[in-house]
């Protein structure tokens, strides 16, 4: 099929694999989006060839198996997609688990937020369930300066579980910029030198207002001090942020915090069902979340394409779009590699990656 060979010529520039892996590894992709889903015994089902179906699963266990050992450059490859290597971009880092039996899955994941999704980067398996610590955040972040300066980053954005003295310290000494929520009961030192909480410096704000304090505070937990901004929200929940700089927008900032969410529900429940995949070994496990990025982000890219092409999304009553970037994107696909013969209408779908910048030269460019 002309698709699939488009494609694979648009992987064979970076993976050194031969035609019968290539074309093993589009058609996964292709076959995540029409069935949505991660399973295998599904994806082999939408394998095209007369093999048997027994022959077509263990061929994509083969393909996983096999996967290379670093494929680091797939993520910086992926943001090329949706960034000018000259552009600046904010960083956002959380982590997505589920539990396969007695196997904690637990992925640590950089990405980079865009338009209400974040675009994955980097990630890594925890060997553990639970919270990652410093020593583990640090190790995924420089993994990804190794293909983007740390010039190029507005800011990262991390939740409350990505916190303590050491990590502030690195990222501080390091020049990263950040926008990282905090518990509203830390203990803080006021101008004057005394203990208090986070919240009883903002006790007086009201419901739905913002305030950014003058000036550092020092966290007694960290040999440095913050910058720290606050909301108070509807619920009456008060949402610290701190930050390595005075920053009025600080809140709206870290807000886009939440397009990884957004990413891991596209991952999950949304799209393509990862937490339904019955692998536990680290290196498959990573080899699927490569494929299933992949697949991520050109339905994000296709959804941006229709839109440019006049195919806009139907508002509903209450002001919402009927469907996100990514569905407008996945149902196209899966919508087009129903028909007969698709060439005709996946053909601009294809180009979507044939437009792309190659992954060498991503190599290249993405550090300025």
């Amino acid at each position: 099929m002309r698709h699939i060979s488009e494609l694979e010529d648009i992987l064979r520039t970076q993976l050194d694999w031969d035609k019968r892996k290539l074309n093993c590894a589009v058609q996964v992709i292709i076959a995540m989006v029409v069935a949505r889903t991660v399973c295998l015994s599904s994806l082999a089902k939408q394998l095209s060839g007369a093999s048997q179906l027994s022959s077509r699963y263990r061929r994509i266990q083969r393909l996983l198996h096999e996967w290379p050992e670093s494929t680091d450059w797939i993520g910086p490859w992926l943001l090329s997609w949706f960034y000018r290597a000259c552009e600046l971009v904010s960083l956002t880092m959380d982590r997505t688990n589920w539990k396969f039996g007695k196997t904690n899955i637990n992925f640590l994941v950089v990405g980079v937020t865009y338009k209400r999704m974040a675009i994955p980067i980097m990630w890594s398996l925890l060997p553990k369930r639970g919270n990652s610590n410093c020593n583990e955040r640090i190790s995924l972040l420089n993994r990804v300066l190794k293909y983007i300066n740390k010039e190029r980053i507005k800011n990262l954005l991390c939740d409350r579980e990505f916190v303590g003295h050491l990590w502030f310290d690195w990222l501080l000494k390091h020049g990263i910029p950040f926008k990282i929520r905090i518990k509203d009961n830390y203990i803080v030192l006021t101008k004057g030198g005394k203990e208090t909480t986070v919240e009883a410096l903002f006790y007086n704000l009201p419901r739905g207002k913002k305030m950014a304090l003058e000036g550092k505070r020092k966290i007694t937990s960290s040999r440095v001090g913050v910058y720290l901004s606050a909301s108070r929200l509807e619920s009456g929940e008060l949402m610290v942020v701190a930050s390595d700089s005075p920053d009025e927008t600080a809140i709206e900032a870290y807000c886009e915090r939440w397009e990884i969410e957004t990413l891991f529900e596209n991952l999950k429940s949304r799209g393509f069902d990862l937490e339904a995949t019955h692998i536990v070994d680290p290196k498959r496990l990573s080899a699927l979340m490569t494929l299933v990025s992949i697949a991520a982000c050109w339905c994000y890219r296709v959804g941006e394409w229709l839109i440019d092409e006049g195919h806009l999304i139907k508002v509903k009553k209450h002001g919402r779009p009927s469907v996100s970037l990514f569905r407008h994107g996945l149902d196209k696909i899966g919508d087009v590699m129903c028909k007969l013969n698709p060439w005709k209408a996946i053909k601009p779908l294809v180009k979507v990656w044939g437009l792309l910048v190659p992954p060498k030269l991503v190599q290249q460019q993405l550090v300025l």
